[in-house]
């Protein structure tokens, strides 16, 4: 599963991504942290993270 952020607002970009999970088997209740990151950039954001841990037959959300 891949999470791409991306905004073409221009300048420098600076932010701390944070990146939450909710699945099928919490009844899309509990929210998890799953990935944090600082980005910064001259241009414009442009970030991509890579889930590796997800399960056959499990629906999920993603927040950032």
């Amino acid at each position: 599963m891949g999470i791409r952020v991306y905004s073409t607002d221009g300048g420098s970009s600076l932010a701390n991504l944070i990146i939450k999970r909710t699945s099928s088997e919490s009844n899309f209740k509990v929210w998890t942290q799953v990935h944090a990151t600082k980005y910064e950039s001259t241009t414009t954001l442009d970030y991509t993270w890579l889930d590796y841990t997800v399960k056959s037959g499990v629906f999920y959300k993603y927040a950032v």
